[in-house]
């Protein structure tokens, strides 16, 4: 249900991206320092699902499982190009880290509830690891993401209302994080960090 979201949200953006494109009679694309890497990480994934013992599952994926594959890959990746391509304005990209950093805190809420029992009333929510990300270990890894955005937010936004929501956020995802003690993920923490940091 996640993907097919993403997947209609990313089609209906380029649809009308290209749209706009053709009425204004100009290009509009927004170079990023990530184009490159993206693009070179989708032509590997491409060749190697391509040439994989079952390209097919390798390429569209499994009905019940489309990840690692290479259609979802794909989707992620024209949803980047389409999203960075249509902000226009600073306002636009702070809304967006805003709403980032409210949906992983409200997912890192939902999980350290089910860490300490306190479960939803749902019947499929009832285990220790149940999140809305889905995979424990994916939520960890978008923590490790969105830790640094928030925190960079706290220590240098000048509004009094951002600030405290910007240090709770912060420490909500960084006790979810530590508590789901996935290593790698401090690997990952550490890379976000430096690269906010630069």
């Amino acid at each position: 249900n996640k993907f097919t979201a993403i997947l209609v949200i990313t089609v209906a953006g380029l649809l009308i991206w290209a749209a706009r494109m053709v009425l204004e009679k100009r290009a509009v694309f927004t170079r990023t320092p990530l184009d490159v890497p993206l693009l070179v990480f989708v032509a590997v994934v491409f060749v190697a699902s391509a040439a994989s013992i079952d390209n097919f599952i390798s390429i569209i994926g499994h009905p019940q499982n489309l990840w690692p594959s290479f259609f979802p890959i794909l989707t992620l990746v024209l949803f980047y190009f389409m999203a960075v391509s249509n902000l226009k304005s600073k306002k636009h990209i702070k809304a967006i880290l805003w709403v980032l950093i409210a949906s992983t805190m409200a997912a890192s809420v939902v999980a350290l509830s089910s860490y300490f029992a306190a479960y939803l009333p749902f019947e499929f929510a009832e285990i220790r690891s149940f999140n809305t990300v889905g995979v424990i270990n994916r939520l960890a890894l978008l923590q490790a993401l969105i830790i640094p955005i928030s925190a960079t937010l706290s220590i240098f936004t000048r509004s009094k209302t951002e600030r405290p929501f910007a240090i709770g956020a912060t420490l909500v995802m960084a006790f979810s994080l530590i508590l789901i003690n996935f290593w790698p993920v401090y690997v990952a923490l550490l890379a976000a960090g430096l690269l906010v940091a630069s």
